[in-house]
This record gives C-alpha cells, sequence and structure tokens, in this order.
C-alpha cells in the first residue's frame, strides 16, 4: 500500500534546518519525583532570578562593588525554527538568561504549531534551567563543558481529533553537553508525568538521548538515539509502551548552491494495554534543498529571515502485531516558505 501526494506550506515565524538537529528534533524535556514537583521546583527559580536581576540594575550604576559589572550578566534571546517530519512544524521561543561567572539560571517559552493531514494543533512548554559551565574546570576533553537540571510545564490548549497527548504535563530532567572546535555532543535524561482534570486517567515516564554532531567547512554531520518509555493508568485498564529512535543528517553547504540536507531514520515503537497492541518499526528518508540565501530581507533581522525550501520525503512502516499486515509506504513532495518581515 502506498501514496504520493505534494504539499505546500506558508509559515509566518520559521528558521532552521529541515528538522535534523538537536533543537529541531526537539526531544520531550520531561519528569517528575513524587517528593520534588515541578510547580515547586519552578517557583523556587523566581526569587533567584529576581535577585540577580536587581544585582545587575545595581551593577550598571558603576557602584564600587567588586567584580559585580564584570561576572553577572543578563541577556534574551528570540529563535524561530521549522521542521518537517510528517508533519510542518512551526517553532518559536523566548529565552531569558542570568548568569554569575559559571552558573546560569535560564527561563524559555516555547510555542510550536503543527500541521498535519488531520488539521493544526499548537503546544506550549516553559521551562526553568540551572546550568553549570564547567569548561574552565575540565582538564580533559571527556569531562563535560556544562551541565544542566530543569523543570518545564507544557501545554496543549488544542489538538487534533487523532492526536491523544494530555492537555497538561510536567517534568524534571538533567544533562551534559561537550563541546569542541568541531563539533560538540550532549546527553539528557528526563522524567514526566501527566494527567487529565475530572477523568481517572495518568500518564508517566521516563527519555534518554544522546547526540553528535561534527562539522568541517561547509559540511556537517549529526546523528542521535532517543529511548523513551511510559505507562498509563485509567479506570479501564493499564497500558505500557516502549519506544526506539535513531535519526542522522548530512548538510552540504556550497558557497553558489543551495544548501542541500539528507536526513534518515528508523525506529520501532510498541504499545500494549488490554485493548489494544500495536508493534510497528518504521523507516524514513529526507532530501531538502535551501534556497533561503537567495532571498532579500528589505529589513535587518535576526530572528525573522526570509525562507524557501524544496524538499522530498520516503517513509514506509509495519505493524508486526498484525499477522500477514503488509507495509505502508508514503511519498511526499513538499515546500515550505516564509517571506521576510
Amino acid at each position: 500500500m502506498g501514496a504520493i501526494t505534494a504539499g505546500a506550506v506558508v509559515a509566518s515565524e520559521v528558521r532552521g534546518s529541515f528538522g535534523a538537529d538537536s533543537n529541531a528534533f526537539l526531544p520531550p524535556q520531561m519528569g517528575s519525583t513524587a517528593f520534588f514537583t515541578p510547580e515547586i521546583y519552578a517557583a523556587a527559580l523566581q526569587p533567584y532570578l529576581q535577585t540577580l536581576t536587581r544585582m545587575k540594575k545595581i551593577a550598571d550604576w558603576n557602584l564600587p562593588l567588586p567584580h559585580a559589572s564584570e561576572d553577572l550578566q543578563a541577556d534574551s534571546q528570540s529563535e524561530s525554527n521549522s521542521k518537517f517530519d510528517g508533519r510542518f512544524w512551526d517553532i518559536a521561543k523566548e529565552s531569558k538568561k542570568v548568569r554569575f561567572g559559571s552558573l546560569s539560571i535560564i527561563t524559555s517559552f516555547t510555542n510550536s504549531n503543527k500541521l498535519s493531514w488531520d488539521g493544526p494543533s499548537k503546544e506550549t512548554q516553559q521551562d526553568q534551567t540551572i546550568a553549570l559551565d564547567l569548561t574552565e574546570f575540565r582538564k580533559s576533553t571527556a569531562a563535560p563543558s556544562s551541565v544542566y537540571v530543569n523543570s518545564f510545564v507544557k501545554e496543549t490548549p488544542y489538538q487534533t481529533l487523532t492526536e491523544t497527548s494530555p492537555p497538561r504535563t510536567t517534568g524534571i530532567g538533567a544533562g551534559a553537553y561537550w563541546g569542541w572546535n568541531s563539533g560538540n555532543a550532549s546527553v539528557s535524561y528526563s522524567n514526566y508525568y501527566s494527567s487529565v482534570d475530572g477523568l481517572s486517567y495518568s500518564s508517566g515516564g521516563q527519555s534518554v538521548e544522546a547526540s553528535i554532531s561534527a562539522y568541517a567547512g561547509a559540511i556537517g554531520v549529526y546523528a542521535g538515539l532517543k529511548y523513551n518509555a511510559s505507562e498509563e493508568f485509567s479506570a479501564l485498564s493499564n497500558a505500557v509502551g516502549r519506544s526506539y529512535d535513531a535519526y542522522s543528517s548530512v548538510s552540504y553547504k556550497p558557497r553558489y548552491l543551495p544548501d542541500i540536507v539528507f536526513e534518515g531514520g528508523f525506529g520501532r515503537h510498541d504499545y500494549s494495554s488490554f485493548v489494544f497492541t500495536s508493534d510497528v518499526t518504521y523507516r524514513s528518508a529526507t532530501l531538502g534543498f535551501d534556497f533561503s540565501k537567495y532571498l532579500w530581507s528589505p529589513v535587518e533581522t535576526k530572528s525573522k529571515l526570509p525562507m524557501a525550501k524544496l524538499f522530498y520525503r520516503y517513509y514506509d512502516q509495519i505493524d508486526h502485531s498484525i499477522v500477514g499486515a503488509a507495509p505502508w509506504r508514503s511519498q511526499l513532495v513538499g515546500m515550505m516558505f516564509r517571506a521576510g518581515l
């Protein structure tokens, strides 16, 4: 069984690669513990942010405080991204950061709009992160450049009829980052919990992800692995889910030709409950061309540049829980475009 389709999307605030990077894949930074809830964790960070912000204002007065203006830094950042993984994603992120020496406290808000064949949906996520820069202390490249802990709250204000994500998910996580002159790597762990008000339903799980990237001149390579385990509890039945995903990309950015990106991925997702069971394996491949460098913007901006991308995507999957099931295949030719603002 196969299908060939064509599609296009016009995005208002999207920028970035076709999706094969650590931001575009958007791993679920989720987690929770029974004795230390994300709400308490996030609330505990607020006094530190307020105090450090006041210290920054005092430092700007140029008073004779030792090292105040040198060590304390505060800034904000806006990012936008786009990707396609069977659905079109428009992702906008606003973040604020206060840094004192090696310690950083970061708050961020991410707004994700998704467009798929069954309609649009939306997700919002707020993160609170404490990070420690270890660059000055590490004596070997095997030691991480930085480590962090974070909490988050993700909400789904509205979604399509086929989506089953809980309206609110909370969690905590931790991770480490390694940086080199020609690449970087990261490892993260998260634990999350979800519930639905008025219904006897809850879910929770853990996720582990590792990624590495390298670049030399106009060529870049990225690869990642992800494992997720989840459990669902309801009045009718309980369910257990497991997923394994691997993905990679190779990009080439010549000076005069369009940027070229090739992405590939495969994985296995199994789900088991009293009323339903599935065991699906999948493969996907995407070839993309980015023409954004040829577009002209009348206004200089860092976060809302004009964009034009053309891509082809192949995808197939098979459900091993169905005896004699045939593979399901699809092909898509799509375009993503945004005019400069």
